[in-house]
């Protein structure tokens, strides 16, 4: 816009008839305008593009589990073995790998936060304190909030338990027992 009243102020000093100059220069800021305009409306096509597939490879939350599965019962064989150094960094672990949940799912991430919070705080006093009796019982806490948590996000089958002989692994330490599938359980999460 500048450019054109520059150009016209220009032109009048010179004793020029400015309307010509004028419509062409505008129209010469228009046409650099709308080639810019394009070439924004490309790279914004791109990166939703790239975003789009970036979105196809974002983990679920059930691709955290196994994970959170094996830094659980690390911890607690740690704890178990009064190893509270390898207890302690187990559990920030885990801390961790609850957070990035909420980036993952911000639904499912804010309710498994909501559950563990105060058990992870209660656990980390316990390992704190090096106190074993305090850790056994905040552990056991863990493993209800966990069950309450899945039953709350519609897998009531998958069951915590502190026993890896009667979990199928320490990555899937889920009580192996009879059941059904439920009929409309999809298991996005």
């Amino acid at each position: 816009m500048y450019k054109c009243l520059i150009l016209f102020l220009i032109l009048l000093t010179l004793g020029l008839n400015p309307s010509f100059a004028l419509a062409s220069a505008h129209s010469a800021d228009v046409q650099a305008l709308s080639s810019q305009v394009e070439s924004l409306k490309q790279e914004v096509n791109r990166l939703s593009k790239a975003i789009e597939s970036l979105m196809a490879l974002r983990p679920t939350v059930t691709m955290l589990m196994p994970d959170i599965s094996e830094r659980f019962h690390v911890m607690h064989y740690a704890g178990h073995a009064q190893d509270w150094a390898l207890a302690s960094h187990e559990l920030q672990v885990l801390k961790q790998l609850i957070g990035k949940m909420q980036y993952i799912d911000p639904e499912k991430g804010a309710m498994a936060d909501g559950f563990l919070l105060g058990n992870f705080n209660q656990l980390e006093i316990a390992i704190e304190h090096e106190n074993i009796e305090a850790f056994n019982a905040s552990l056991e806490a863990t493993v209800t909030s966990c069950n309450s948590c899945h039953v709350a996000v519609g897998s009531p089958s998958m069951k915590v338990v502190l026993n890896a002989s009667d979990g199928l692994s320490l990555r899937h330490s889920h009580a192996l027992e009879e059941s059904k599938k439920p009929g409309d359980h999809m298991h996005t999460h």
